[in-house]
């Protein structure tokens, strides 16, 4: 990352020390809560617990892979939500398997900048990926360095190779729903729907490679002719990459960013993809598995003991769903940071520690 840190990073720590969050054992005494002694009331708690006909945990995507997977161990596979609705679920998924076993590597953030022609499908990475948002703009100042290299001059010559440079730059071609941050550097910008995105970038593969998938959708003669530029542009760089993600919430789009990365390498060039999740362990929890939240509180009954890591399923799921999976279940028990709108219909709070204070794995792309 050099010395970077994203805004959001940077500034969004805020959580960490907010006045309500829990800092001990809480115990529901009428609508309210009470600090629990740990000894006395973790017992009775274990003894609920072993006496619950069923045990369901809930995990979470802002949660490290030890406490998802502890949580699973102790629920059992088949009891487990991975604490994601099912769009995020199945987009995760398909993400996991784009890179695990899909045409291209993922690039680094440094890597990212060594490349010289670049589609972004679909995705804002300005919001969901800031890091490699930045990373792409210093991609693209790679043309004045390489046209100062032509000339001899030296890559910490700042000045003279932005000089040189002048305006130059590496193509980048951004298509997404709505305007974004990086299209003032773009050499092409273009909106879209979700389905018109995929389209496209299935036809932007099919003009790379004649034998990729054709598009499932007709698109019109002036995206077909923005098709063949991005398609003519891709081939003829030397290191192309191709950056997507879940924010269009399509598995279409994520499948069109994967046919432009395998139709590239197809013609031998070593073409890269990078893919963009929503939260800091949305791919953790594609590894890890699990039912989704709506699976879950559709499944609760009056012998169902839950517990909820690190998650509120108010922002997951319908509240009527969620206030009526809640009201069913004998035990309700929240392990969290936050105060959450869950936390406050918890039978028994558990104070957990956030990235700041504990230990713990999260994947990113």
């Amino acid at each position: 990352n050099h010395y970077f840190l994203c805004d959001r990073g940077r500034f969004g720590y805020g959580y960490v020390n907010l006045p309500d969050r829990p800092r001990q054992m809480l115990a529901r005494a009428g609508s309210g809560f009470e600090a629990a002694s740990p000894g006395g009331e973790l017992d009775r708690l274990a003894l609920a617990l072993r006496d619950a006909p069923r045990i369901l945990g809930i995990g979470s995507p802002r949660a490290s892979l030890e406490a998802n997977f502890a949580l699973r161990e102790f629920v059992g596979a088949g009891n487990f939500s991975c604490g994601m609705d099912e769009t995020a679920s199945a987009l995760a998924a398909r993400t996991l398997a784009i890179l695990r076993d899909g045409p291209a590597r993922t690039p680094s953030l440094r890597e990212i900048e060594d490349f010289d022609t670049i589609l972004v499908l679909g995705e804002d990475v300005t919001q969901t990926a800031p890091r490699v948002a930045l990373a792409l703009r210093q991609a693209l100042r790679g043309r004045a360095v390489e046209l100062a290299a032509a000339k001899r001059v030296m890559p910490w010559q700042a000045e003279a190779i932005q000089n040189i440079g002048q305006s130059e730059r590496h193509p980048l071609f951004v298509i997404a729903v709505g305007p974004t941050r990086l299209d003032e550097v773009a050499a092409a910008c273009h909106r879209a729907s979700p389905g018109q995105i995929a389209a496209l970038g299935f036809a932007i593969a099919r003009a790379i490679d004649p034998s990729a998938p054709a598009p499932g959708a007709e698109i019109d003669a002036d995206a077909r002719a923005l098709a063949e530029r991005i398609a003519s542009s891709l081939s003829l760089a030397k290191r192309p990459l191709v950056v997507s993600g879940s924010g269009s919430g399509s598995l279409d789009v994520l499948d069109a960013a994967a046919n432009v990365a395998r139709a590239l390498r197809a013609r031998g060039l070593p073409a890269g993809i990078s893919l963009a999740l929503p939260e800091a362990n949305s791919l953790g929890l594609a590894f890890v598995g699990g039912m989704s939240v709506q699976q879950a509180l559709e499944s609760v009954d009056q012998d169902t003991a839950l517990l909820v890591l690190e998650n509120d399923l108010f922002r997951r799921a319908s509240p009527d769903l969620v206030e009526q999976a809640l009201g069913r279940c004998r035990t309700v028990v929240v392990a969290d940071h936050q105060l959450s709108e869950t936390a406050k219909r918890a039978h028994v709070v558990l104070p957990a520690a956030p990235f700041a204070e504990g230990d713990g794995t999260l994947v990113s792309s």
